[in-house]
């Protein structure tokens, strides 16, 4: 028995393009995590960069002698590079002394160092300072972001609080840091545009391919339907003789098996000799008139011919020979069967071939 083609399920494109547009989702999200991380990265060997030049800075005011606050401000602060991303704060007893530069330092002077610092982050910050050793963090001061480094010293006497702020985002905007994140931004949207644009042309292509594998296979059912036609018109002809209205002798077995199934009593057996040419033919053309479609005849060779009546009428031997030499035919054997025989019609037939063939 032949198996069946498995027929190609059809490609759903909503589930295809929501799976890679999730993809997508998916993949962006973890590149920028990455690149997130790889910033703070940056940001970590600038702020141990940052360390060092505090102490640095730290280490001059120590190396100065007897000077108040004023003159460490005018002398060493106020001569640094600053800018609004990139300054320094000095606190002397938790109040600010020095914001950037002279202009800033009016505007918070005789604030607290608490009140300049107003984040979370920065607060914690604060207090992670140390004495005489330079710590860094990553602070929040206006919504903006800070690479901070700061220490906590004493000079004269007197506590200090010496702090150097950088703007993340002048760090991370420096041009080769920034051509090199442009060109990955552009890099991962071209990967995402490409996986996208693939996936549509995939679905696409994958809904032609279905249509002709649709239409193909729709054509392959319709020929096989024509050739199974085909075949059941050729195999009735083998069976069927179109010329003499009758059956022909290989679908006998199966046809004795049928009746006995179907249990036709009583059933009338008749071997006649029929003769060539014309004859023959007048034969089954009488036939086709006297018999009706209850009389089934079968041709078994190119003499012989089976009749098989399933309706009795009560005709006797005679009167049955009578009939078919009137046909041109001769009687050779005649079997009646009113009820169902113990042996099978198939053997019941072949003791009256053979006894016809006798005969004959």
């Amino acid at each position: 028995m032949k198996k069946g083609r498995k027929k190609i399920k059809r490609v759903n494109a909503w589930m295809v393009i929501t799976t890679v547009l999730l993809l997508v989702i998916v993949i962006a999200f973890l590149s920028w995590t990455q690149l997130k991380r790889y910033e703070r990265g940056i940001l970590s060997v600038y702020a141990r960069q940052q360390d060092g030049y505090v102490q640095l800075v730290l280490d001059q005011i120590n190396l100065q002698e007897n000077r108040d606050s004023e003159e460490i401000i005018e002398n060493i602060l106020g001569t640094l590079d600053t800018s609004d991303s990139h300054y320094w704060t000095l606190s002397e007893k938790n109040s600010l002394i020095f914001v950037k530069d002279v202009l800033e330092t009016n505007r918070f002077k005789g604030f607290t160092t608490e009140t300049y610092y107003q984040s979370e982050s920065a607060d914690a910050f604060l207090k992670n300072l140390q004495e005489n050793r330079v710590t860094h963090g990553f602070i929040e001061i206006n919504s903006r972001g800070y690479v901070a480094s700061g220490v906590n010293y004493t000079y004269n006497g007197k506590s200090y609080r010496m702090c150097l702020l950088t703007g993340e985002a002048s760090i991370l905007d420096q041009n080769d840091y920034l051509n090199a994140k442009i060109c990955l931004t552009l890099l991962v949207v071209t990967g995402f545009f490409i996986i996208i644009i693939g996936g549509i042309f995939l679905v696409i292509q994958a809904e032609h391919w279905y249509k002709r594998y649709d239409e193909a296979d729709k054509e392959c059912r319709s020929l096989a339907k024509t050739v199974e036609e085909l075949n059941r018109e050729l195999t009735q002809k083998m069976m069927y003789d179109s010329e003499y209205m009758a059956f022909k002798a290989k679908v006998l077995p199966n046809l004795l098996r049928k009746m006995e199934q179907k249990n036709i009593w009583p059933l009338e057996m008749t071997v006649v000799k029929v003769p060539e040419g014309y004859k023959r033919r007048f034969f089954f053309a009488e036939a086709q008139i006297l018999f009706s479609e209850k009389t089934i005849r079968v041709v078994l060779d190119d003499i012989y011919v089976l009749l098989l009546d399933m309706q009795h009428l009560g005709m006797v031997a005679s009167e049955r020979k009578k009939q078919i030499s009137k046909m041109d035919g001769e009687m050779v054997y005649r079997e009646l069967l009113e009820t169902k025989p113990e042996e099978s019609l198939e053997e019941i037939f072949v003791k009256l071939y053979k006894e016809g063939l006798k005969d004959g």
